[in-house]
């Protein structure tokens, strides 16, 4: 009887985030999606020194006041999932950021984000955070463990904060 019980709601579950999905996904709808091109994924990068490995043939994007909305409404599920060494830490939150903007909004330019961090307290370490590519080829952070800090990129080291980013390169696709 437990097991049926169990199967049940783990069925109740699976059903309610997917009506969650849906239902996020037939609101972005609103949003204009548009095209741009691998090369201006590329050049933007290159403009700001960091790599990029592209995944896909074709892009699609939005505007950036339409994206801060799909990535606040992704951060407000992603933060009730607390931080856990190495069993769901930065390449995790980044990753459901950028599968989470392309479940909902079916955009692939949430992209994952390979930096290096400095604090204010002189610690350094490896960090996977997002790049957002708008509808203009410009690019944002979106930082899922710095408080969903968002600010546009313009050149590869920047701070926010307490945290001195060094870019690295972009998986994006």
């Amino acid at each position: 009887m437990t097991d049926t019980i169990t199967k049940a709601k783990r069925t109740i579950s699976t059903l309610s985030i997917s009506i969650g999905y849906q239902t996020l996904k037939n609101d972005f709808a609103r949003f204009e999606v548009s095209k741009i091109t691998g090369k201006q994924i590329t050049d933007a990068c290159n403009a700001i020194g960091i790599s990029n490995v592209p995944l896909d043939a074709e892009y699609y994007t939005t505007s950036w006041d339409n994206y801060k909305e799909i990535v606040e409404t992704g951060y407000d599920i992603i933060k009730n999932f607390k931080w856990l060494e190495d069993k769901h830490d930065c390449e995790n939150r980044s990753s459901e950021m950028s599968q989470f903007c392309s479940r909902t909004a079916l955009l692939n330019t949430c992209a994952q984000l390979y930096c290096e961090v400095k604090t204010a307290n002189g610690s350094t370490f490896m960090h996977w955070a997002n790049c957002v590519v708008d509808s203009n080829a410009n690019m944002y952070i979106v930082d899922c463990d710095n408080n969903c800090t968002m600010q546009k990129i313009t050149s590869r080291n920047f701070t926010i904060g307490t945290w001195t980013y060094s870019l690295v390169h972009i998986r994006i696709g």
